[in-house]
């Protein structure tokens, strides 16, 4: 009988657990988990979601870059960013791509800005020139946690 009961906890347990979905951006009242600004740029919004259950928000995707840096041995089970043109949307984070450009300013100043596909990317920098970076580039290659925002040139 006990063996049963523990292994209907750990299957209640189980279970709770694992519906660790995005949670829409509350703009106007989520605060950044780097930076604490209040996320309202509906353009710039980023989420994370650990392999624990914790959510985090953030104002831009440069926050969300900079707050990942920091944490050591953190899983993540979602990590998400608003497409610029696709205000309060949130799309993973992995698939995206990102155009560093002067001519998109973004909440920290790092002018950063996320796509959904590497043609809107392709598109943005068209009009506003700048650099295209995928996920694992910008993880690599934008310098986000050397103390301050990495300036286009």
């Amino acid at each position: 009988m006990k063996l049963t009961f523990s292994i209907l906890i750990m299957f209640a347990i189980t279970l709770g657990c694992s519906n660790m979905e995005p949670r829409a951006i509350e703009y106007g009242n989520a605060e950044c988990a780097h930076c604490n600004m209040m996320v309202t740029e509906q353009k710039f919004g980023a989420e994370l979601v650990t392999d624990k259950g914790r959510y985090y928000f953030f104002d831009s995707a440069e926050c969300l870059f900079e707050y990942m840096s920091e944490q050591e041995n953190t899983n993540y089970t979602h990590v998400l960013v608003t497409p610029f043109l696709q205000p309060n949307t949130l799309v993973d984070a992995k698939s995206s791509f990102y155009l560093i450009s002067s001519g998109i300013p973004s909440p920290m100043g790092a002018f950063l800005s996320s796509y959904a596909s590497l043609e809107e990317a392709k598109t943005q920098a068209t009009m506003h020139g700048g650099e295209i970076y995928n996920y694992t580039q910008i993880l690599e290659n934008y310098q986000i946690g050397a103390g301050a925002a990495h300036q286009p040139e």
